[in-house]
């Protein structure tokens, strides 16, 4: 190793070009840098419920839909009407829109001596009060109708059929961008838009926004710490050459390689400033000690690095298996940031362990002392080694009570993958969601296919009953409104056929009259078959809206939706699936849950094992480990009392956790070890340890605390969550190392602290 760190501390110039010319060609990319919000990206595109999703694309059209509420003192009233028919056909216009259907142009069938003939709602706006009250009665008396006029009169729904190709691409945010536009400019009037395509509109705003004002905070807290803990200009331009390398570098790779930046990985940027300047920390802090005692530059960067080498390489590794824990999910944006992350870790351990060095040399950095603010600190750590000293005993029973109270709430904590809950109770997507279902009821669309079987299945009677069961079923759930089938069309048709009869508003007798009459309204210029059942009318497809609800009771209901089916239509040879965006998030609830175990697995396996191959003893690794299993039974609980629920921020926070705290340990362990086999009994190591690496400890974990704790500032609630948990998981990992580490070392017996000193040549110079 010495003659690795001496090239290195002779050619500082080559290094550092050989840094720039890459950090360079990386830095170049940033500009293709795209975002991606889409949804369906979270459970994977190859995934069958989203297969399932496109199959019902391909049979039954379009299924994105843009809403938008029209919230008036009353409906009915000449003036309303024409901001109605204004926005609507402004809404027609806009690119990717299909077709819309608002109160005024909704086909009504009605009977004429020549069959049936369809007519709007309303052939213009009506302009007094009897033709109001005309259009009132016709809107109420269509089952459609009753569901684009709320019940009090005090809304009215546009409902605009997007153009599935445009979803992802360009299109879609400009689409967004002219309905924000369009709903700005009708000033005086209440109008509110949502649906899917303003969701991931408003998550990419957002996002953009989070990057733009959380990443030169984070970097300006970093600052502000490095300054506080070094007070020279040294002690902040080295840390943060490691921040921008490891930064560019995984920017860089991330457009290199054509990914985007998602709700997930948004947060890289925060936690490399965060982290990579630890390192840093570390090494300047052991290079001003040992600057006190030589004054050979080139001795003390080579002592430097020959003392933290090994802790600093243990340190990152683990980090890096941490992060790549996170491979393990089946949710790919996780799987993305798990491994851009590592990436960016590693690259900062690269230059930490050759660029840091060759900076100092050819900076010709010196640290002195840092004065008062050092003594004040150096003087609470020494009182914090002499408490661990003498009360050994009630640090570990102390410890294990308030583990054991915490874990008690691990069983009650919960999961949450609804997208909208996400955003914040004031964003526009949260406030149009509340005003359309105070109006109407649900928002995110629930589709069911049915499939009989065998072709024009459709036409027989029992099958369509069979089907107005479900539908039936569905409307007698609160938590379902807006539910539409071919059921509905065929009994209007039925109706109109036979001169308005509302005794004749039922499915017809036989499969033949079906079929006449489906035929009839076709021929008379009806529309709409084409997206209730398949073209040769074996399936058919049940919709509904399903209010904004938790990730819990959308899986309820799903499940519930699923078990009817199975018990109702599968005993008469039909067969159902469930599909939509509420699917969506319940296959993203269980691979949430899924993924959580698995990652905390490997990442638990992984850094452990690592531990215990660089320290080369079991009971060191152990030791290591311990205050993360301390800190994730801790924080668990809190989120399980608390009532904070797994979701796509959350769901990482055990392998971050073991990544990021169990640097603390490693620091602390590979000192101790040091000072042991240097001749100090155990009292003596802990001083030493905790008023030396405790100070770089206190640093690192203040620089992520308070890096981390920027992530207040997101427009999202789970990374707000996120935040503050990893901030928690910091100071509970930071203080359980710096009291329960020494505390559980001096338990180890004089033959066994023996024989792991005399295979610790690794620690050594």
């Amino acid at each position: 190793m010495r003659r690795f760190f001496e090239f290195v501390v002779d050619h500082p110039k080559p290094i550092l070009g050989l840094f720039l010319i890459i950090t360079l060609m990386m830095g170049s990319f940033l500009f293709r840098l795209q975002i991606d919000t889409d949804i369906r990206r979270m459970v994977g595109k190859d995934q069958p419920v989203i297969a399932e999703l496109d199959e019902i694309v391909d049979e039954f059209g379009a299924q994105t839909y843009l809403l938008i509420t029209l919230k008036a003192d009353d409906i009915f009233v000449p003036e309303t009407l024409s901001v109605l028919q204004r926005v609507a056909e402004q809404v027609e216009g806009l690119p990717g829109v299909i077709e819309v259907l608002h109160p005024l142009n909704l086909e009504v069938i009605q009977g004429s001596e020549w069959g049936i003939e369809i007519t709007p709602a309303a052939e213009s706006i009506p302009a007094n009060q009897e033709e109001i009250d005309a259009f009132r009665r016709t809107l109420f008396a269509n089952a459609h109708g009753r569901q684009l006029v709320s019940a009090d009169h005090r809304g009215a729904l546009i409902i605009a059929k997007l153009d599935p190709d445009i979803l992802g691409t360009e299109g879609e945010w400009e689409l967004a961008r002219r309905v924000e536009d369009l709903i700005a400019h009708e000033k005086g009037h209440e109008l509110y838009a949502n649906g899917d395509i303003l969701v991931n509109y408003y998550a990419n705003t957002y996002i953009l926004r989070d990057v733009a004002r959380m990443l030169p905070l984070a970097a300006l807290v970093i600052f502000a710490i490095l300054y506080l803990c070094f007070r020279s200009r040294w002690g902040i331009v080295l840390p943060l050459l490691a921040v921008l390398v490891s930064l560019i570098w995984c920017l860089g790779l991330i457009v290199l390689l054509g990914y985007p930046l998602t709700m997930i990985s948004t947060i890289i940027p925060v936690i490399l400033v965060s982290m990579a300047s630890a390192n840093g920390i570390h090494i300047l802090n052991r290079y001003k000690e040992e600057s006190a005692f030589k004054n050979d530059l080139r001795e003390c960067t080579i002592q430097t690095m020959l003392h933290l080498a090994s802790p600093i390489t243990m340190s990152a590794l683990t980090t890096v298996a941490g992060f790549l824990a996170l491979l393990t999910s089946f949710v790919p944006p996780i799987r993305e940031f798990g491994c851009f992350t590592a990436f960016g870790i590693f690259i900062g351990l690269i230059f930490s362990l050759v660029g840091l060095p060759a900076s100092i040399m050819y900076l010709g950095v010196e640290e002195t002392s840092t004065g008062d603010k050092e003594g004040r600190l150096d003087r609470f750590l020494g009182s914090l080694a002499a408490l661990v000293n003498d009360y050994g005993r009630a640090i570990i029973w102390g410890t294990l009570l308030v583990f054991v109270v915490f874990l008690f709430g691990v069983p009650k904590l919960t999961v949450e993958a609804n997208f909208v809950e996400y955003f914040k109770q004031d964003s526009p997507v949260v406030r149009a969601i509340r005003e359309m279902e105070e109006l109407f009821g649900g928002f995110s669309q629930l589709a069911l296919v049915v499939d009989t079987g065998e072709e024009d299945g459709l036409k027989e009677p029992d099958n369509l009953r069979l089907m107005e069961s479900l539908e039936s079923y569905m409307e007698a759930k609160k938590e379902i409104t807006r539910t539409s089938s071919l059921v509905g069309l065929v009994k209007e048709i039925n109706q109109a056929f036979h001169d308005g009869d509302e005794s004749h508003y039922r499915i017809p007798d036989t499969r033949e009259e079906t079929a006449q009459q489906l035929l009839l309204f076709t021929m008379s210029g009806g529309s709409g078959i084409d997206s209730l059942a398949s073209y040769d009318f074996q399936r058919g497809l049940v919709t509904g809206a399903l209010a904004n609800l938790s990730t819990k009771q959308t899986s309820e209901i799903v499940a519930d939706l699923e078990g009817y089916a199975k018990e109702q239509l599968a005993s008469e040879g039909l067969t159902c699936r469930v599909a939509g965006f509420p699917k969506i998030t319940v296959v993203l609830m269980e691979q949430f849950v899924s993924g959580q175990i698995t990652s905390l697995y490997w990442a638990l396996t992984t850094i452990t094992l690592i531990v215990v191959l660089i320290m080369k003893s079991l009971l060191l690794g152990v030791i290591t480990a311990l205050p993360l299993m301390v800190t994730i039974g801790i924080v668990f609980g809190i989120m399980g009392y608390g009532g904070i629920p797994l979701d796509f921020a959350t769901t990482m926070i055990a392998s971050i956790c073991f990544g990021i705290g169990i640097d603390y340990a490693i620091h602390f362990v590979s000192r101790y070890i040091q000072e042991r086999a240097a001749g100090l009994d155990h009292a003596g190591a802990v001083d030493t340890t905790i008023r030396s690496t405790g100070m770089g400890i206190f640093f690192n974990a203040l620089t992520l605390i308070l890096g981390f704790g920027i992530l207040v500032l997101s427009n999202f609630q789970p990374l707000i969550m996120f935040g503050l948990l990893i901030a928690l998981t910091m100071i509970i990992s930071c203080t359980a190392t710096l009291i329960l580490v020494p505390t559980v070392l001096g338990r180890i017996s004089p033959a066994r602290l023996g024989n792991i000193l005399q295979r610790q040549s690794i620690f050594k110079e």
